[in-house]
């Protein structure tokens, strides 16, 4: 069987040179590292409009890649979008219109706001195009054994809360969060149903969704000191799962300080989100190529996650 040809389109953080502190440059967990290393994909092409990180990954690589930013002289199968968010409606749009590839996997988020992802969507159907629209890391063992928890537990209504805090600025977060519930069955879909209300002060915006099942508290920090990570995720019920932005536990200190007074007994920490997750993830691209009956549901949800935020701005 010929390898799948991949194009990526973005080759920072995730896209090529590796999350600092934690995985080195061209590391199985960035989307050029992990193509490079797998034989069942073949590299045709990539792209960064940095220039410092196009020569960076010439000199590493030896000029091996093809470097070209030329979307219709890349006979690619799969296109892979690493770039910033801003960019993520106009080059979906140039890769349907100047390839009709079969999958586009796309970093979250999908387009700008909702009517960006309705476009992309219709779009997608017009063209018979796929699209991939996730965090690889949600695609990660250690998340997907949370989801299935979360679900057991929801299920038996044993699932009380959420608690995510958030730095203002990082806007995307949120789309990972409410995008990360979404995939989460029996409950969370009330989500779109749910009481909103608002509560803010100098420091904070506080938004909290009441549905029949549970309770989802998201807290903005408006002022942001260099030892709070910028993303925290926990999520209370019978057992207790800790997430944040460095991908390691919090320091005791840091929760209490924002009202979280010790550890749960029961706590579960994600100590690695990224493990294995680009190969999960690309194998359900693969899975996808060869398997015409295989479908993706990720621009749905997507949907989804656009109406729930435009509620929560809305508040």
């Amino acid at each position: 069987m010929a390898p799948i040809k991949v194009y990526i389109l973005g080759l920072g953080r995730i896209g090529a040179l590796g999350i600092e502190n934690a995985f080195g440059f061209m590391s199985k967990q960035t989307h050029l590292g992990y193509v490079l290393n797998d034989s069942r994909f073949e590299l045709v092409g990539a792209w960064d409009t940095n220039e410092v990180i196009r020569a960076r990954i010439n000199s590493n690589l030896n000029n091996q890649i093809c470097l070209t930013d030329d979307f219709k002289s890349v006979n690619a199968d799969i296109f892979v979008i690493s770039a910033p968010a801003a960019t993520h409606y106009e080059l979906i749009l140039k890769i349907i219109q100047y390839k009709n590839s079969k999958l586009i996997l796309c970093e979250t988020p999908l387009g700008k706001n909702l009517t960006d992802a309705k476009n992309i969507q219709q779009e997608l159907i017009n063209n018979n195009v796929s699209c991939m629209i996730n965090y690889p890391r949600s695609y990660s063992i250690a998340n997907s054994k949370m989801i299935s928890e979360l679900q057991f537990e929801v299920r038996k209504k044993q699932f009380y809360y959420i608690n995510a805090t958030i730095a203002d600025r990082s806007k995307s977060s949120l789309w990972h969060l409410i995008n990360l519930l979404l995939r989460i069955d029996n409950g969370f879909d009330d989500l779109i149903e749910s009481n909103i209300t608002k509560s803010e002060n100098p420091a904070t915006v506080k938004y909290t969704l009441d549905t029949k099942n549970f309770t989802l508290n998201i807290t903005l920090l408006k002022l942001i000191d260099s030892s709070y990570a910028e993303v925290v995720f926990l999520f209370e019920g019978i057992t207790y799962w800790l997430l944040d932005g460095n991908s390691k536990l919090y320091k005791s200190e840091a929760l209490s300080d924002m009202g979280w007074r010790s550890f749960p007994p029961k706590m579960k920490p994600i100590a690695d989100l990224l493990s294995n997750s680009m190969e999960l993830f690309y194998s359900e691209a693969f899975k996808f190529m060869n398997d015409d009956k295989y479908k993706i549901n990720d621009v749905e949800r997507a949907i989804k996650t656009h109406k729930l935020i435009n509620l929560i701005e809305e508040a």
